[in-house]
């Protein structure tokens, strides 16, 4: 067993228990060392054990659920979204040099016939960023927010008829995520509105100041490569 093994196994002890997926993935390891210890030396010490165990349970428990986790290999991460009705749209590879090492990655968009866009790029062979972006109405007007802890984005339209427009990082846990969110409400194809997109791949940036790209021009580059349909139904109103 080495070190990080070891500190894992230290971790597990301390963590509380878990009734359901959400409190494994809502764990917030410096708070609860923080509140237990308090903001000093040990609490910092036992902050960290938290952290690396209830990273290891994480990752255990998604697995054993199938579902996406925030380390995974290209292969087995596509595999996973295409269980839940993912097709890829367009692949396309990109050279750039990074931490000094030249780099051959693809930027993926993958297409969900419910109005869901996943985003993602590799690094070195690994699912690297993942976002996905959609359209969603809620089934309780009054309770508009229910099911969206995770999401940024707002919600758009009149009292009585809210719908969102916004994104879901798409790394860990997004089976159950979209399972989640589905429970109260539905997702909308087409869209209703167009929010903000980044349909980059983290070459796009690397070495780049903020002015040294325009991000809205990559943006509609990238759409233009879909399938006619598919620009159709994100177009928005």
């Amino acid at each position: 067993m080495d070190e990080l093994e070891r500190m894992a196994a230290a971790g597990e002890r301390f963590l509380p228990p878990a009734n359901d997926v959400d409190e494994v993935l809502d764990f917030d390891a410096l708070d609860h060392a923080f509140k237990k210890e308090g903001e000093n030396e040990v609490g910092n010490a036992l902050a960290l054990l938290l952290h690396i165990g209830s990273s290891k349970r994480k990752q255990e428990m998604l697995e054993g659920l199938n579902d996406t986790t925030f380390s995974m290999k290209t292969e087995d991460y596509i595999a996973r979204i295409q269980e839940v009705g993912f097709k890829k749209v367009l692949e396309l590879p990109f050279h750039t040099v990074h931490g000094g090492q030249e780099r051959n990655d693809t930027f993926y968009i993958f297409w969900h016939k419910d109005g869901l866009f996943l985003c993602m790029d590799t690094y070195n062979g690994d699912r690297n960023s993942a976002n996905i972006y959609f359209n969603y109405e809620p089934n309780d007007q009054r309770k508009i927010w229910e099911g969206l802890d995770y999401v940024s984005g707002g919600f758009n339209g009149e009292e009585g008829k809210y719908f969102f427009a916004g994104n879901i990082d798409a790394r860990e846990g997004i089976k159950h995520h979209l399972e989640t969110i589905r429970t109260h409400g539905k997702f909308l194809n087409p869209w209703k509105k167009q929010d903000f997109l980044w349909f980059l791949h983290y070459g796009d940036t690397n070495g780049k100041e903020y002015d040294g790209y325009d991000y809205k021009v990559i943006n509609q580059e990238r759409i233009a490569m879909l399938p006619r349909e598919i620009q159709e139904a994100i177009r928005g109103e």
